[in-house]
């Protein structure tokens, strides 16, 4: 039965850290700035943790609340131009990030290991048990962490 382990759930807790020390200095103009055509800005990114850590947010919910939840799917790049990304507040975005992320972190480390074999079923990957949605949310944030890093250097 999977269980995430300290190390995992360290990394969970304190991505936006880790995030942080990556765009400490980099001004408004920098983080505006798109590398590529079809590719995010850091801006963006930092808009979009938050956003998609809501959906995570309520799915974690979802999967140790109720039988066999339905976890709905959602566009992201709908919700990148459609929720003026570009008019917000990174520092906000990045906060919100933080606090949702340590919540779902302090919920999830006291949960009993069957818990994480509840299973929710995902409107495009299917049946998702709870490990998997945890693990799916670790490397979401070290994806980004990493997509960050990149844009900068190529700033």
């Amino acid at each position: 039965m999977p269980v995430p382990t300290p190390e995992q759930f360290q990394a969970y807790a304190t991505i936006h850290e880790r995030i942080a020390a990556v765009i400490g200095g980099l001004t408004p103009e920098q983080m505006q700035i798109i590398p590529t055509s079809g590719e995010w800005s850091i801006h963006q990114i930092l808009i979009h943790l938050p956003d998609s850590e809501a959906v995570g947010y309520e799915r974690i919910r979802r999967v140790i609340a109720e039988e066999r939840p339905t976890l709905q799917d959602y566009d992201e790049d709908a919700w990148t131009r459609n929720l003026h990304y570009h008019q917000q507040d990174p520092q906000m975005a990045l906060t919100l990030f933080k606090l949702l992320r340590q919540t779902s972190a302090a919920l999830l480390r006291h949960l009993p290991a069957e818990t994480w074999e509840r299973i929710g079923l995902h409107t495009t990957n299917g049946e998702m048990s709870l490990y998997s949605i945890f693990q799916t949310y670790l490397l979401h944030g070290e994806t980004h962490l990493r997509q960050i890093e990149d844009v900068k250097r190529r700033l």
